[in-house]
């Protein structure tokens, strides 16, 4: 193996990056299902048996309306990424495209919805954590980054704009520090696969002279 340990992280991330790229997208687009499917369960309610969900009160015609729209733009980004990977077609920057998105979209609903109080919140996390499946730590830093700003956009427009979703000085602080130890664990995560990528290059060297 001639390939110096550089070189082989190069290789290692590019492809780790498309898999991953790849595995976020379905995960991307089996998330979108999941929570419209609770979006409509919310605004229209469910009747089965046993189970009896009624209709969440506020969840309106215009609400629901604006949460479709929503969605299909999240459905179209993943139709573009699922073209862009089916292709090969993969330029560094897709990756931040996709979660800058991904971002934007989540927080865009959240303004709809209960904002700092919303259960949707916890979409954060997972962003952060399929930001680490495309094996670069910038991106890492980038989802962490904008997971912090579209909560603090969150908070902002809870104090100006909707007063009733304020949440205790406390619950902001706990929230933003658990984004930012989110993202180090996932960057260091990335980062020891990096250092291992590196030692088997070298190894490999030493093996074959």
């Amino acid at each position: 193996m001639s390939a110096s340990a550089p070189s082989a992280w190069h290789v290692t991330e590019r492809l780790g990056s498309l898999a991953g790229e790849s595995r976020a997208n379905a995960l991307r687009v089996l998330g979108i299902v999941v929570f419209y499917a609770i979006e409509v369960v919310n605004y229209r309610g469910l009747s089965l048996g046993p189970i009896q969900m009624p209709a969440v009160e506020g969840v309106d015609s215009d609400f629901h309306a604006m949460a479709t729209a929503l969605t299909v733009a999240w459905i179209m980004v993943a139709a573009m990424v699922l073209l862009a990977t089916r292709n090969r077609i993969f330029p560094p920057i897709l990756k931040y495209l996709s979660t800058g998105a991904d971002l934007f979209l989540l927080t865009s609903v959240l303004t709809l919805a209960d904002g700092p109080r919303s259960p949707v919140l916890l979409i954060y996390f997972l962003l952060i954590a399929l930001a680490g499946t495309r094996l670069s730590q910038r991106l890492v830093l980038f989802a962490t980054g904008g997971a912090v700003l579209g909560y603090v956009a969150l908070l902002a427009q809870a104090r100006y704009l909707r007063p009733a979703l304020e949440v205790p000085p406390h619950w902001a602080v706990t929230t933003v520090a658990a984004l930012v130890l989110s993202g180090v664990v996932v960057w260091q995560i990335v980062g020891s696969v990096r250092r291992a990528a590196r030692a088997y290059a070298a190894l490999a060297r030493g093996g074959d002279a």
